[in-house]
């Protein structure tokens, strides 16, 4: 059955305004051996507010939203709801004081009804029969304003109604403050807008929302204020109302170099293209996905760099052009094939590499480096049987040319540090010289020296002759390494860089 937000006015008193913040954030800290993922962080959240967190990666909303939920321990600060300084030391503290995160990947049991799953979790869940416990959650949607059947099945609904009931599950069980992480990331544009008509009233009512959204328009749209970080710190907080985008992007980024920091604000003037051979050409493709018109040249022996936030769509790109997700319509082909039809195997044989997000799915982590390295081309390394001599002797070299620390051929993959199994991965792809290698966030997550290394090594991979898309939603990534730089927002490339200085915030701005 469609849900929507109810439009009459609903009864419930809207709570008082009040000189005590609904939360209070004092001195929050965290390291991570020597790196400070958050220093000092002070904030205050009144009742009924919706706070967007703005910052870019590595800027340490994550971090934070796992110390207000329990995930993390801080190292010093406290938290403090209505006054009253809470323990959220643990995943039970946490909904103890009243937090609950809504995050990207949802935790609904999708077979289970609407019904069970806003009870779920509930200790009254227990002594309460079914026609008692879809009668309760049916008052409780009523009082939400929210017209959802609860007896249907989770799964058979739209994302934008799942991300409601998701959120009404969190005040069903008490909460006071509710985060929000990029909670329309894979959702269409009517479900964002029903998804924030449903914060909008639930915040009247009292209900305090943290917003983590890249998205600019959704964060002048729907918050009051937007607190922004960097490095680890609150840059600074400020009212929504007169704010524009450049001066929050400006905020969030600082002036930063892109090899000695987080952020590319350094310009870098782009080559002219040269022409010659396309090996993979997109036209007019609609994938799978959240992907419409696609229009996209990568020539040969070069970088292009396809820039947009998480959930933007660039990924779903990538795992098109190893044949791994669908084209709905349009063409895409690659190295003279259609993708889709020509599948993954297909693909590899063909000459392309594809380096995915999620790197420890893509790992044998048991099982040692040279084995992990050799695996897509073992039967170029070992060309008649299995030598393992050969595997290592191919391992320790791309052990020396990518720099992978503290590591011989024989190591468990899984005993790295992640920057290294990373190094590992794309290793992989380049031991038999590919034509095409598709690389999806490959320094995502990496300290600033791994960072280089791997640039390094993604040159030297086109100064060999392949032909690179490089997939991320770091802006200074793109900027170090694109030939041409395109940029994504919401399925939807919005702009083109080549043969022009372009800067970090240039993309920022271009997908705001």
């Amino acid at each position: 059955m469609p849900s929507h937000v109810a439009t009459k006015p609903n009864p419930t008193q809207v709570e008082p305004a009040s000189a005590t913040p609904r939360l209070r954030l004092r001195g929050l800290s965290k390291h991570y051996g020597g790196v400070a993922a958050l220093r000092d962080v002070t904030l205050d959240l009144r009742a009924g507010e919706v706070m967007a967190l703005f910052g870019h990666n590595g800027a340490g909303k994550s971090t934070l939203i796992k110390t207000l939920a329990g995930a993390e321990v801080p190292d010093a600060g406290t938290v403090e709801i209505d006054g009253e300084e809470v323990d959220t030391t643990s995943p039970r503290g946490a909904l103890e004081a009243g937090i609950r995160v809504v995050y990207q990947e949802l935790s609904l049991f999708g077979e289970l009804s609407v019904a069970e799953n806003m009870l779920s979790g509930s200790r009254r869940a227990a002594f309460l029969d079914r026609r008692s416990m879809v009668k309760e959650c049916r008052e409780h949607l009523e009082t939400m304003g929210l017209n959802v059947d609860p007896t249907v099945a989770v799964e058979s609904l739209a994302l934008g109604e799942q991300q409601m009931v998701e959120i009404g599950r969190a005040l069903f069980s008490g909460a006071k403050v509710v985060v929000l992480d990029e909670p329309t990331s894979a959702l269409s544009p009517s479900e964002a807008k029903l998804l924030f008509e449903f914060v909008s009233q639930m915040s009247s009512r009292g209900i305090t929302f943290i917003l983590i959204s890249h998205f600019l328009d959704e964060i002048m749209d729907n918050a009051d204020r937007v607190t922004v970080m960097r490095s680890g710190t609150v840059v600074d907080t400020v009212p929504v109302e007169g704010l524009t985008a450049a001066a929050l992007v400006h905020l969030a980024l600082g002036e930063q170099d892109v090899r000695e920091g987080t952020f590319a604000d350094v310009e870098r003037q782009l080559p002219t293209p040269v022409g010659g051979k396309v090996v993979a050409r997109a036209t007019s493709a609609d994938l799978e996905g959240v992907v419409r018109g696609l229009d996209l040249e990568i020539g040969e022996g070069e970088i292009v760099a396809l820039y947009g936030e998480l959930g933007c769509g660039h990924e779903d790109v990538a795992e098109a052009l190893f044949g791994a997700r669908r084209v709905v319509s349009g063409s895409l082909e690659v190295l003279g094939q259609k993708a889709t039809a020509a599948g993954p195997v297909r693909l590899r044989r063909a000459g392309v590499g594809y380096v995915p997000a999620d790197r420890r799915s893509a790992l044998a982590l048991e099982q040692p480096i040279y084995r992990n390295v050799t695996l897509a081309a073992l039967d170029k390394v070992c060309p008649w049987f299995v030598r393992v001599a050969n595997e290592h002797r191919v391992t320790k070299n791309f052990i020396e040319r990518l720099g992978i620390r503290g590591a011989s051929a024989t190591k468990e993959v899984g005993l790295l540090s992640g920057g290294n199994q990373q190094k590992v991965l794309i290793s992989r792809w380049l031991v038999d010289a590919p034509k095409l290698l598709v690389l999806a966030e490959p320094t995502r997550g990496m300290d600033v020296g791994a960072k280089t290394d791997v640039l390094k090594a993604i040159e030297q991979a086109r100064d060999e002759g392949a032909s690179i898309l490089l997939v991320t939603s770091e802006p200074e990534t793109a900027v170090a390494l694109g030939d041409r730089i395109l940029t994504m927002r919401r399925g939807v490339v919005t702009r083109t860089f080549q043969d022009e200085s372009v800067r970090g915030r240039d993309l920022l701005e271009a997908v705001a």
